[in-house]
Order: C-alpha cells, then structure tokens, then sequence
C-alpha cells in the first residue's frame, strides 16, 4: 500500500516501484519514459493526428478535435507489472465515443499502436467489453492538467480493470476490430 498512497510512497522501503518523473500533477510512477522511448518528441506535437480505424469507415482526429468532444473524468488506477499501482484523476474522451464515429462500437477485440518504434508494449489489444467500458478513455490529462510526456502525451488509453501495460501511451492508431 505504501508505494500506492501518494505522501506514503518515499517511505515504503520493502515496495517495489516504478521511475518517479515529473512534479505536481504528473508526479506519479511510469514504468517507460518518453526518454526510453526514443521518438521524437515532434511526433506528439503540431500535426499529430489520431488515427480510427473502424469496420466502416477511418478518421483522423486532432488533439483540440478530442478536447472539443464530450471528456468525461475518473479516479482510475493503473496497477503495473512492476509492482506499484497508482490511483490518479484521468480526463479524456471515453473510447466507445470514438468507436461510434467508425462504426466498431460492437467489435470483439481493438488494437492500438504506440508511436513507439518498438518495444515490447508498442503494440496492445483490449477486448470489446473493455472498450464498451464508459470509463475506458483516450485520456488528455491528468489531475486536472495536460499529460506529461512521461505519462503519454499527447493522447495515451486508460482501461479499467487492465494491467498498466495495457494502457498504451503515445497512442498513433487505434483499430476497432483487431489488427488492420
């Protein structure tokens, strides 16, 4: 409990924990930087474009598009591999609104890519009942302010219930239906 509970993580020194990065709001564990990541940084900025993929149609969405929509927030966890988990206050744009768009709302399964250019978790599946899930997001923010690039700017997914590696930061595509 101690590496979850925010003034109690320096003290839990038999916890196991993630990399501490950023301050304030974004002051919480990752188990991936941007910098071990190696893209660059430009990726997320300016033109950056989400990508849908959907049974019957694609789009391409920009970061101020996904804040023009309906955001929705929630205190959701993330519990890594690792061995820490957090709690932390997400804003974003729920996934199945997204999913409407393309028409995948009722798919079995939905892939999503990283802009990564490799690594283990550049890839990752959610299930559709995850996806019908009104709290699993595209997330914007966090407590209260924009994602840092350690925790996923410029859009990252936040899934109930999913252990931490399956909430792919970085997001590039998002394929309702599986692998396109």
């Amino acid at each position: 409990m101690g590496q979850s509970v925010d003034p109690l993580r320096r003290t839990a020194l038999l916890s196991p924990r993630g990399q501490e990065v950023g301050d304030g709001p974004n002051d919480f564990q990752v188990n991936t930087t941007f910098a071990e990541a190696r893209f660059d940084e430009a990726l997320t900025r300016g033109r950056w474009r989400l990508g849908l993929v959907g049974p019957d149609q694609g789009a391409r969405v920009s970061r101020g598009d996904l804040l023009a929509m309906d955001l929705r927030t929630h205190e959701l966890p993330i519990a890594c591999v690792e061995g820490w988990s957090t709690s932390q206050t997400w804003t974003g744009v729920a996934l199945r609104d997204l999913a409407e768009q393309v028409g995948g709302l009722d798919v079995d399964e939905v892939f999503l890519e990283s802009l990564q250019e490799g690594g283990a978790f550049r890839t990752m599946s959610i299930t559709g009942r995850q996806l019908r899930d009104p709290r699993t997001m595209v997330a914007l923010q966090v407590n209260g302010v924009d994602l840092s690039l350690d925790h996923g700017f410029t859009a990252r997914l936040i899934s109930p219930n999913a252990p931490g590696v399956r909430n792919t930061k970085w997001l590039a595509t998002i394929t309702f239906g599986g692998q396109s």
